[in-house]
């Protein structure tokens, strides 16, 4: 019986590694998928669904589409003329292929095809890049600058030109016209004027520059409001934090104006009656700290040469200062990699899966790296130790 049943999933096409629990993975269509590899080539770019949650999957849906246009447009219809189907089945598959050529052949969606893939794969670098372990406050504000005068001088005549001649490219590869369809007219009621320095809103008549101010213009005052409030959120930290970020040169500014930024910063770290910091003694230990640590010095630098140096019980509250400080988040790339972990461990299968031991599971899933250097045996005689009924006597 197994060897039928390898024998007809082969003869089907079907791998039986895509097999997961009661479903298959590229169960859509073997014979469509086909079709499109062909047309494809040993390109590395695959079409992807898209995601909501994650930049970087944004990326990787929009790319196979923009740079693979024209083959895919020819996949689609080599799908819809192809003469394996019948019935319903065909019907179906040609109205779905007519609407999709109907789309990807449209000038307005190759336009905001193009816009869109170059905001987000820049927004993409600089999310990857807050993702890194070795990036503090002023780097990701640094990172978010770069990104944000990138999007101010993309939103400019030439780089409107810009998308434009990607666009015109596309098209030819599709052999569709690019042009802006005329503007249907309306009939505009004029507001009555109250003051003498109003002006007639008067509508656009160009649809290519409507298509500038309505749209190209709208969608990066969107992309670059959203990393200004970004940048300002970081900016604020990194002013309640400011002088451990050059502990050296707090030797050359006024005692007073040093102990206000400690009582500043003890105000935000404090919680009711419970405080993580004081003020006072934390001014004073910068002061001496100053004088053993390096000009140029990160946080992280000066808090490694307090551990190497044995010096944490000496400045104990410079010392819970930077680690809350290098410990601040930059980003909830953690907390998404934690639900979609808890997807991937709590199945159908496992519905009755206790809170425990979900957590306990998702922790050695996050952390697979340190869970691999695990001895399981010992770790299993441990287990069978304590929880043994009954010792040998």
């Amino acid at each position: 019986m197994t060897n039928v049943l390898l024998k007809k999933l082969e003869d089907s096409g079907l791998a039986i590694a895509d097999m997961r629990g009661q479903g298959y993975d590229n169960g859509a269509s073997t014979h469509r998928w086909q079709i499109l590899k062909q047309h494809l080539g040993t390109s590395s770019l695959t079409l992807k669904p898209l995601s909501a949650t994650r930049w970087e999957s944004l990326v990787e849906a929009i790319k196979p589409i923009k740079y693979q246009t024209g083959k895919i447009d020819d996949a689609i219809v080599a799908i819809m003329e192809d003469n394996a189907m019948t019935g319903t089945v065909r019907g179906r598959t040609v109205a779905e292929g007519n609407g999709i050529t109907r789309n990807i052949h449209n000038f307005k969606f190759l336009r905001g095809l193009v816009l869109y893939h170059d905001i987000v794969f820049e927004i993409n670098v600089v999310s990857k890049r807050l993702q890194g372990v070795d990036l503090d406050i002023s780097g990701a504000m640094e990172q978010l600058d770069k990104a944000k005068s990138y999007l101010q001088s993309y939103r400019s005549d030439e780089g409107f030109q810009n998308v434009l001649k990607s666009t015109q490219k596309l098209a030819e590869e599709l052999h569709t016209e690019a042009i802006f369809p005329p503007i249907q007219e309306y009939k505009s009621h004029r507001r009555r004027q109250h003051f003498d320095y109003e002006a007639w809103d008067n509508p656009i008549r160009d649809p290519k520059q409507q298509f500038k101010v309505e749209f190209f213009n709208q969608v990066l005052d969107c992309a670059i409001q959203s990393v200004e409030e970004c940048f300002m959120k970081l900016k604020e930290y990194s002013t309640i934090f400011g002088m451990l970020y050059d502990i050296p040169e707090l030797l050359t500014i006024p005692e007073e104006d040093l102990h206000q930024q400690c009582r500043a910063l003890e105000t935000v770290l404090t919680h009711d009656d419970m405080r993580d910091i004081d003020a006072s003694d934390l001014g004073d230990e910068l002061k001496a700290l100053s004088r053993y640590i390096s000009a140029g010095s990160t946080p992280k630098a000066g808090l490694k040469y307090m551990c190497t140096n044995k010096m944490t019980t000496l400045f104990p509250i410079a010392f819970v200062a930077l680690r809350i400080l290098l410990t601040l988040p930059l980003t909830v790339a953690s907390g998404e990699r934690s639900f979609s972990k808890r997807k991937l461990i709590k199945t159908h299968l496992r519905s009755t899966m206790t809170q425990e031991t979900l957590v306990s599971l998702a922790i050695i899933s996050i952390e697979h790296e340190l869970a691999q250097t695990v001895d399981l045996q010992e770790a299993v005689q441990i287990f069978a130790t304590k929880k043994a009924w009954k010792a040998p006597l």
